[in-house]
């Protein structure tokens, strides 16, 4: 089966199939943190105004992930 994938679809093809696959299941996994993470903060912080705890919720993943992106150019990039 593999073999007439690889025959029928040209590699740019294949190569933006798995692309898209993978960032289908990153997007799962990503919301699937999101509902974790919020889950555990209205644990830990019950008395804590939704809106600020969603705005708490932003700064730290914003941080979190311009720190992430960074690092992974850096990373890329031999640097």
């Amino acid at each position: 089966m593999v073999n007439a994938i690889e025959k029928a679809l040209p590699p740019p093809i294949r190569l933006r199939f798995k692309t898209l696959i993978a960032t289908a299941l990153g997007l799962f996994l990503a919301l699937r943190y999101n509902d974790f993470i919020r889950s555990v903060l209205q644990r830990w912080l019950p008395q804590v105004n939704g809106l600020l705890l969603e705005f708490v919720f932003l700064v730290v993943l914003t941080i979190l992930v311009v720190y992430l992106i960074t690092w992974i150019e850096k990373l890329l990039d031999g640097k």
